[in-house]
């Protein structure tokens, strides 16, 4: 066993960290309304609540909804591929943060978890095509 002495001691020196963007992709902003679903462990909840999308993008989008969501919860978003189609598509998301705004509703970050091919195209080309 060594023992050390410690015979000074300097003052700190901070350091200063680069910025980072943490933004995986382009954000477009909307306001279209929006249908969900509740994901409890592998059960799909049968009650859908609505909401309204305020921004998205290929990684994820914001939602306003009167719901509260807590954070890391699993929900199953119904989404329209085109605006004059009826054919909808599900892409399966996680919640990231839930907060409450100052009308009273609570806006919410999401994640997406499962996206199948088609529908991951559909915004691809549709966020290019605005940014």
């Amino acid at each position: 066993m060594y023992i050390y002495e410690l015979t000074s001691v300097n003052e700190p020196v901070f350091l200063e960290l680069q910025q980072i963007n943490l933004r995986l992709a382009q954000r477009v902003e909307c306001n279209m309304p929006v249908h969900f679903q509740m994901i409890k462990g592998k059960k799909i909840s049968s009650q859908v609540y609505e909401g309204i999308v305020g921004n998205f993008s290929c990684s994820g989008m914001k939602i306003k909804t009167e719901l509260q969501m807590e954070a890391h919860r699993e929900i199953r978003l119904h989404v329209t591929l085109s605006l004059f189609s009826k054919e909808t598509a599900y892409i399966y998301a996680k919640v990231l943060l839930s907060e409450k705004t100052s009308d009273g509703f609570y806006e919410t970050r999401l994640e997406y978890t499962v996206i199948d091919d088609k529908t991951q195209a559909a915004l691809q080309a549709y966020v290019t095509s605005v940014v």
